[in-house]
């Protein structure tokens, strides 16, 4: 067959030994491993393996390369929520600052309430005070209460005050009328005062008078 192949200019004599295995090997021939390894020829057995091989590792390349990605958005959203946590972290100081502020400001204008209900009260025992006099006291007296009914008469005319109202704008419109004039009355200090009055000098019933209810 070689000889026919060499007549026909299929393959030369002087061919290379590793020509004449792949001419054999073209045509189907069993080619020893032997042949094979004496001519530098890689066996398709090897080939095979070879191809597998690499298919595996292309395949596992691949999926690390999904991990990769998977891992790297992970970190992505991890960064995100620590993102997030750190401004939820700013903003609650912030709103913990602003209570505290308001904490401190409310503390300062229940002290000033304070202050002037003492400065109050300490006005009224020095004006019951300075009157040694009997006759003195018992005027004083008299004006405080005439000062109490016209105090419970001015805001029944011009505020429309209904001591058994649960809820008054009376005294605070009372409040803000003193700070106009310069003279700043506590608002809790004015109702009391309003309720005093007209607990002690109104009767129940007239209430009701003034007032119906449907």
């Amino acid at each position: 067959m070689l000889e026919r192949a060499v007549e026909v200019g299929d393959i030369s004599e002087k061919a290379a030994p590793k020509d004449y295995v792949l001419w054999l090997d073209k045509f189907g021939y069993i080619i020893s491993e032997a042949w094979r390894r004496a001519v530098w020829i890689e066996s398709n057995g090897r080939k095979s393996m070879k191809q597998d091989q690499i298919s595996a590792l292309k395949e596992e390349n691949a999926q690390l390369r999904r991990d990769l990605e998977e891992r790297a958005a992970q970190a992505a959203a991890e960064g995100d929520a620590q993102r997030q946590l750190a401004a939820l972290g700013v903003e609650n100081e912030n709103l913990q600052r602003q209570i505290e502020a308001l904490a401190v400001a409310s503390a300062d204008d229940k002290n000033e309430e304070a202050n002037q209900i003492q400065n109050l009260q300490r006005r009224i025992k020095q004006l019951s005070e300075d009157f040694a006099n009997p006759s003195e006291k018992s005027a004083l007296t008299r004006k405080v209460i005439c000062l109490e009914k016209i105090l419970i008469g001015a805001v029944c005319d011009a505020y429309n005050f209904d001591l058994r109202a649960t809820r008054s704008d009376t005294a605070k419109q009372i409040a803000a009328k003193t700070v106009e004039l310069n003279c700043d009355v506590a608002e809790s200090t004015i109702l009391n005062y309003i309720r005093e009055s007209a607990n002690t000098h109104v009767d129940p019933d007239v209430w009701g008078q003034m007032y119906p209810r449907k």
